[in-house]
């Protein structure tokens, strides 16, 4: 109730605050009323952005007015905000007036990023190497495949331009042998016309010919000599060129044979990694099942056994809380007939004692008898009536003794 109390008369005095605020900011100023810059252009046209744009523009005074009247007017909204917020902020019990900051407050720093929650590891290839060895060995394989296939092009075109070579080598001595046979065979002719001595016009002209023809002859045979030992020198290179090009190609197929069987060794490595891998996998499956099945058969038999024993333990407990109970039971029945016993004692010790003191006082009441007799008579001596007075105090004495029992 005092927690309770204290609350209430914290949310009664922010109210109290939040409405003077309130009350202070809406006295303290005309907030939202007009200027006289805005009176005189309201009574022309509404109060419009347009409307604003031409009381600024009539003249500097007004202008400065209107710039005072706006900076007025948004210090009391935002006052008058300010207190809202406050009269809200109270609104509820318990509420905290901080929620009522001046909206002109500094901005809150930008929240701290929270550090991303890391990743999880990944688990490794128990057959990473052996995939990157195959990897690899595909990758050494793809370019001794790419140089063979360029090698074999290569041999090819040279093969072509060899062939081409040769045919152009054979085509030059064919040349040259018919070049050389055409000389000869002019030649033949000259010496033959020159041997029959003609010296006629006729005869010398054929000779002339004749000569011409050995002339044309020598030319063409010099020329298929030049183009022969042309074809011969590009017959050759092409030779070169072509015995490089098989020996590169025959290269070339032999990398390309030994990536394949490094490529085939590593897939062969992979295989025999993965099978090893995947049989392990099995066997540990399996050693896996047989040992779930040990555990449950394990558990089973522990459970039984626990059963087994609770069960002995709660027919024990039975037993022996029968056993208490019928404990509890002689006890409390052993218990009932000695309180018996000791009542009874009791009743027989106080009706005896009662009887006791029943005689005493008639004994007593007879000696006082006596004594009254005694006195009345005065008969008797004194030593008489001491007697009897020693006798009466012994007994009033064996009296209290008996009652104080």
């Amino acid at each position: 109730p005092l927690n309770i109390f204290r609350v209430w008369c914290c949310s009664t005095m922010r109210l109290v605050i939040s409405m003077a605020v309130l009350a202070a900011a809406l006295s303290s100023t005309s907030a939202f009323s007009p200027s006289p810059a805005m009176t005189r252009t309201a009574s022309a046209r509404p109060y419009t952005t347009s409307t604003i744009a031409a009381a600024v523009n009539d003249s500097n005074n007004d202008g400065k007015e209107f710039m005072e009247m706006i900076q007025t007017q948004t210090k009391n909204a935002a006052t008058l905000m300010t207190a809202a917020s406050i009269l809200v902020g109270t609104m509820f019990v318990g509420g905290d007036v901080t929620m009522a900051a001046p909206m002109s407050s500094t901005a809150p720093a930008p929240a701290t990023p929270t550090t991303k929650a890391a990743a999880p590891k990944a688990v490794a290839d128990p057959l990473q190497k052996e995939k990157e060895v195959v990897t690899s060995a595909k990758a050494t394989l793809s370019k001794a495949t790419e140089s063979l296939n360029s090698s074999k092009k290569a041999a090819s075109d040279a093969k072509a331009t060899y062939t081409k070579a040769q045919k152009s080598l054979s085509d030059a001595e064919k040349a040259t042998a018919n070049a050389k046979k055409a000389l000869v065979q002019a030649n033949d002719k000259l010496t033959s016309k020159k041997s029959e001595g003609g010296t006629s016009d006729a005869a010398l002209k054929e000779m002339s010919a004749l000569a011409d023809k050995v002339g044309a002859a020598k030319v063409t045979l010099k020329k298929a000599e030049t183009d022969t030992t042309a074809a011969k020198t590009a017959e050759t290179n092409a030779g070169k060129v072509l015995s490089a090009a098989e020996t590169a190609e025959k290269s070339a197929e032999k990398n390309s044979a030994n990536a394949q069987k490094v490529l085939q060794s590593a897939e062969d490595k992979l295989a025999a990694a993965t099978k090893k891998m995947k049989a392990e996998a099995e066997k540990k499956a399996k050693e896996e099942k047989i040992a779930k099945e040990k555990a449950q058969k394990a558990k089973a038999k522990a459970d039984k056994k626990a059963k087994k024993e609770a069960k002995e333990k709660a027919k024990k407990a039975a037993a022996e809380k029968k056993k208490a109970e019928e404990k509890a039971r002689k006890e409390a029945k052993a218990k009932a007939a000695k309180e018996a016993k000791q009542k009874k004692a009791a009743k027989e010790a106080a009706d005896k004692k009662a009887k006791t003191v029943k005689e005493q006082e008639k004994k007593l009441k007879e000696l006082e008898s006596q004594k009254a007799t005694l006195n009345k008579k005065m008969t008797d001596s004194a030593k008489a009536e001491k007697t009897a007075e020693d006798a009466i105090k012994k007994q009033k004495a064996e009296l209290e003794k008996l009652k104080s029992k």
